[in-house]
């Protein structure tokens, strides 16, 4: 067949997106703190430029591959997942300082 599908899975892509978002009313975070932690994502993290995200979704689909991790954080934590399945969280925790939850 001539269909193809890809998944994309992006690490920080350094863009405005997080700047833009609206914080919750009802959350536990200042929004002092929640801006002084994006920064910091944004600093650390978002290192992948758009222009360079957009030419690895591009030559992701071109190759028809199923899975496309864009940037170096994404691919980074990819194998995190792959070689520890089960502490996988509270690793990508420790990284990010986050509180990310198994869904």
């Amino acid at each position: 067949t001539n269909i193809a599908v890809s998944s994309v899975h992006p690490g920080g892509v350094r863009t405005n997106i997080a700047n833009s978002a609206r914080i919750a009313a009802n959350t536990e975070h200042t929004a002092e703190e929640i801006e002084r932690r994006l920064k910091r994502i944004n600093r650390n993290l978002s290192t992948t430029t758009p222009d360079r995200a957009a030419e690895i979704i591009v030559n992701g689909i071109k190759k028809r591959s199923p899975r496309i991790i864009v940037g170096p954080d994404a691919q980074l934590l990819s194998w995190i997942q792959r070689l520890f399945p089960k502490r996988y969280l509270a690793i990508a925790n420790a990284i990010s300082g986050g509180k990310l939850k198994e869904t």
